[in-house]
Parts: C-alpha cells; sequence; structure tokens
C-alpha cells in the first residue's frame, strides 16, 4: 500500500494522487539517440558500435523508472504530500490551510506534451518543490478547488 494510504487521519481522504512523469525523460532520450545515432553514421562507424549505442541508454532509463516507482505525490483533503526516495526517504507535507500559493511551470515542450514541474508554497512552512508530473492543471485546479471552501 502506498505511504499516503497508510498515513490518512480520521475523515481524511485522498484527492488526487500522481508520479513523477516519464514524458520529459523519454523526450531527452530521443534528442539524445537521435544526435548520437546521427554522430555515428557522420563518424562512419562500424555496426557493433551502432548496435551498441541503445544499450548505452539503459542505465538512465532504469534510474528513470526507479525515480518515478519510488515517488508519491498526493493531495488530500487536509495537507500535500510529497515522498520521493527508495533507499533513504523524504517526505515533505504542508497543510491545506497553511497553503500559500501553487506555481505550475511548463516549457514549450510540457505544453505541448502535458506535463510540467510545480512548487507548493506554505506560510511560514517552505516550499516543496515537485519535479516533472502528468497533468499539473488537474493538481492546480484540485488545490484552488480546495482552498475556494477555506
Amino acid at each position: 500500500m502506498s505511504y499516503i494510504g497508510n498515513s490518512l487521519a480520521e475523515g481524511e481522504h485522498v484527492l488526487y494522487v500522481t508520479r513523477i512523469s516519464l514524458r520529459l525523460f523519454w523526450l531527452r532520450m530521443v534528442a539524445v539517440a537521435a544526435v548520437s545515432l546521427g554522430l555515428v553514421f557522420v563518424l562512419r562507424l562500424p555496426a557493433p558500435v551502432m548496435a551498441a549505442v541503445p544499450v548505452l541508454y539503459a542505465p538512465a532509463a532504469s534510474a528513470a523508472l526507479v525515480r518515478r516507482r519510488c515517488s508519491e505525490i498526493s493531495l488530500t483533503n487536509i495537507r500535500v504530500v510529497v515522498r520521493t526516495g527508495l533507499l533513504s526517504k523524504d517526505t515533505h507535507e504542508i497543510a491545506v490551510r497553511k497553503i500559500e500559493s501553487v506555481d505550475v511551470r511548463q516549457g514549450l515542450a510540457g505544453r505541448f506534451f502535458d506535463f510540467g514541474e510545480f512548487e507548493v508554497r506554505g506560510t511560514g512552512q517552505g516550499v516543496i518543490e515537485v519535479p516533472a508530473v502528468n497533468d499539473p492543471m488537474v493538481f492546480l485546479r484540485a488545490v484552488n478547488g480546495l482552498l475556494a471552501f477555506e
């Protein structure tokens, strides 16, 4: 079971759950692969070297999948929870009533492929920065809906 599922208080319910997006990772991988293959063809490297190019990306792909699997971004009716990490866990929480602002950042690729970063600012509690997630505007609408009833 997820962290948030195990730590719900009485009367608390989950409104939104997401994980780190793989869209940005795949866009970067495609760009790097295109450049690498372009260099292989321009430099006229032998076929075994060309076959090895995709193998070079396996560690990065594995790391991205583990990072995604070991992250959890949740919004409940009481708090925002961001939990990341495999061996060492980092958990950041801000009570909804203490949220000052939520800022969403989406570049051109993020707008086109619908992913982006956001940060939640708390009054006197600091900032929670969330890396690229899918559909960040859904999170923003959910938080704004909660804040409207505060």
